[in-house]
């Protein structure tokens, strides 16, 4: 079996080294990635460590850039001004891009509300109402570059590393339109994947991405619709027990081999402070919370759904709306046994941290290392039973 898996990882990688279509493989295929880190601030300024071109995307605006001076974009009601070697410049078409002339400069950005980050490739700026907007056009290997170490622990194995990379650099291809709206293809917060830039590249994370790359998780031939989470606490979530109408039969729920070691926690609210996060949340038919029960459970033992009990009525809700409007950070999964005491508060014990669906981090970590020395292919198949890991496009 570890002889027909080693092979099987050879012959994808000489199609990946002889591949001319590989996603960037020859830096034709990129990302554009919205930095919302940044949020609406009215002014960004941009330092270098090398050239870059500053463009106007109305091509009536062309200067070079370097790493002496800094530049300064302004957002008003009449476009942008830059700010520039002592120099001022407007550009009424409200948009510039800031391109790095070298794969070696970085750009970075500083904002008043935010601690600098560095970027590569192209920095598109745009005034939207008196507010700048940030893209970060790149690469989509250096991308994931910027992903890995922000998603997973850079000391976890390689085969983890590696199942991580894959999992990423699929879904930022799945995922692909999902701000077509803003003009970018994903944001760099968590409700996409976390993206910190070129300075939190870590060595181990940038060997894994390089050694499985264009590599993706398929399904019936397309880019499968994956997850993954921090710690699954010894089993996945199935995605349809809280998604009913969407089907993704590789986010089935899957159990943990034996010996693999969850985190354990405990929380302890009251009625009353349920109740009002509830209710900040816009979950209805909570004042006055008098009970709450488990009503249901997968067959791994994970609450799919909740009744809550006032003065007046009963009414049911999802586990998964259920943490939400409790807080993510405060109820750590829906992987939990719950008690209420006579004195109106609830004490939680719970496994794992996150919505579990899909690959799970800490789980990887436990199958890459022995006795299980799991191969990052292999890893995959396990969490994302039934797809195929196939060079992309």
């Amino acid at each position: 079996m570890r002889n027909t898996w080693l092979l099987s990882e050879i012959v994808a990688m000489l199609v990946v080294l002889c591949s001319t279509g590989l996603a960037g493989a020859s830096g034709e295929s990129t990302i554009r990635v919205g930095l919302r880190y940044f949020g609406a601030a009215s002014q960004m300024t941009v330092t270098a460590n090398g050239a870059y071109t500053i463009r106007s995307t109305d091509a009536r605006f062309f200067a070079p850039g370097n790493n002496v001076d800094t530049t300064t974009i302004v957002a008003s009601a009449d476009g942008l001004a830059l700010v520039s070697g002592g120099s001022i410049k407007a550009i009424p078409c409200g948009s510039v891009t800031l391109s790095a002339d070298s794969p070696d400069t970085l750009l970075t950005v500083t904002s008043l509300a935010r601690k600098p980050r560095s970027y590569r490739g192209t920095l598109e700026f745009a005034s939207k109402n008196g507010r700048l907007t940030l893209v970060n056009v790149v690469d989509i290997e250096d991308y994931l570059k910027g992903v890995l170490p922000a998603e997973m622990p850079a000391s976890y194995p390689a085969d983890a590393l590696k199942a991580q990379a894959v999992a990423a650099r699929t879904y930022a291809i799945a995922n692909s339109r999902k701000h077509l709206n803003d003009n970018y293809s994903v944001c760099d917060q968590s409700d996409c994947q976390l993206y910190t830039g070129a300075a939190s590249e870590r060595e181990p994370c940038s060997k894994a991405i390089d050694s499985t790359r264009g590599l993706i998780i398929c399904y019936n031939g397309k880019p499968a619709s994956i997850m993954y989470s921090s710690d699954c606490g010894g089993a996945t979530a199935d995605y349809s027990a809280s998604n009913p109408t969407r089907c993704h039969p590789y986010l089935s729920g899957v159990a943990e081999p034996e010996g693999v070691i969850h985190s354990n926690w405990t929380l302890t609210l009251s009625f009353k402070d349920i109740a009002a996060r509830a209710l900040r949340s816009g979950v209805k038919n909570c004042g006055g919370l008098t009970g709450l029960a488990i009503s249901s459970r997968d067959r791994f033992g994970r609450a799919v759904a909740l009744e809550l009990t006032t003065q007046t009525a009963k009414s049911t809700i999802s586990a998964s709306a259920f943490r939400s409007a409790l807080g993510v950070g405060v109820l750590k999964s829906t992987m939990f046994e719950l008690e209420c005491s006579e004195d109106g508060q609830v004490t939680f014990t719970g496994k794992g941290f996150g919505h579990g669906v899909g690959m799970c981090q800490k789980g990887a970590r436990a199958l890459a290392l022995p006795p299980f020395s799991m191969s990052y292919r292999e890893i995959l198949a396990h969490y994302f039973p039934g797809t195929q890991i196939t060079v992309w496009p």
